[in-house]
């Protein structure tokens, strides 16, 4: 399968700014056009359902940009239909049953509240809220809670409930994406609903401990699931810079600043002192 790519000569991509403190995310400015024109809408549909072939799984991002409309929608859901392929939404519009015959919707509290005109500040009001977007759309409902964790619910019940895995939360930008993604990806390989929102959740626990977005590695999220602390390296081995990150991962899942000091540590001086002061300060 080859990538297919839509250009809309109407718009520009979005170009998303984000402002930090430290490595704290404080806000973030988009500069974007909303919609695309008839022709790319079009293009966009033909190659969506050219795709579906060879597919075990559709994953539809909706960030309410104007590109995932209904009539999109409807017909990469009817062609999924066809071929019996699952399809996950990370729903961002206000009506629901745009989405009405997905296998899966993923979202956040705050979107399933603008979706159900229910709070979603309690288990009550998320389990009332989840029941009206799974009879808005026939889709199971796996809802994101930040550090309480995730919440999945199938027809008029709750399922599966889990706790956040996460040690520390630095920044939750790209959770989302890492949940669907893992979601789909456990999904298409054969696992079980609450398997995939297992991974899922784990997945998330890594993603949200980091300061912006990033890929998750097959072994960090194999390290998450089996809840070993972070790998250490043994005393005065050199380590490959892949393993040298994941070390450093893990320490800051722990909360734990890190530092980078170069030369040597043989005759402590006072540059040394402020270095480890200013370490333990951050």
């Amino acid at each position: 399968m080859r990538a297919a790519l839509v250009t809309d000569p109407r718009g520009h991509t979005i170009r998303k700014t984000r402002y930090l403190a430290a490595d704290r995310h404080l806000l973030r400015v988009d500069r974007e056009t909303i919609g695309v024109g008839a022709d790319a809408g079009r293009e966009l549909m033909e190659a969506a359902e050219a795709q579906l072939d060879g597919c075990d799984c559709v994953v539809v991002s909706d960030y309410a940009k104007g590109v995932v409309t209904a009539e999109l929608m409807s017909r990469v859901l009817a062609a999924a239909r066809d071929r019996g392929v699952p399809v996950l939404v990370d729903p961002k519009h206000p009506d629901f049953s745009l989405y009405r015959g997905a296998t899966v919707l993923t979202p956040n509290r705050a979107e399933l509240a603008q979706a159900t005109s229910e709070p979603c500040d309690s288990e009550a009001s998320i389990l009332r809220a989840a029941r009206a977007a799974g009879r808005a759309t026939g889709a199971a409902v796996l809802v994101t809670q930040s550090e309480q964790g995730m919440a999945l619910f199938q027809g008029e019940e709750e399922i599966w409930r889990e706790t956040s895995r996460a040690q520390a939360v630095r920044d939750v930008s790209g959770a989302g994406d890492t949940v669907i993604a893992v979601c789909a990806l456990a999904l298409a390989a054969g696992a079980e609903l609450i398997q995939a929102a297992q991974l899922a959740n784990a997945a998330a626990g890594v993603a949200v401990a980091r300061s912006g977005p990033s890929a998750l590695a097959p072994e960090e999220l194999a390290q998450a699931l089996a809840g070993a602390p972070p790998r250490e390296p043994a005393p005065g081995r050199l380590v490959e810079r892949q393993e040298a990150a994941l070390i450093r991962e893990g320490w800051r899942s722990q909360g734990l600043a890190v530092g980078l000091a170069n030369g040597c540590f043989d005759l402590l001086h006072p540059g040394h002192v402020q270095l480890l002061q200013a370490a333990k300060d951050a």
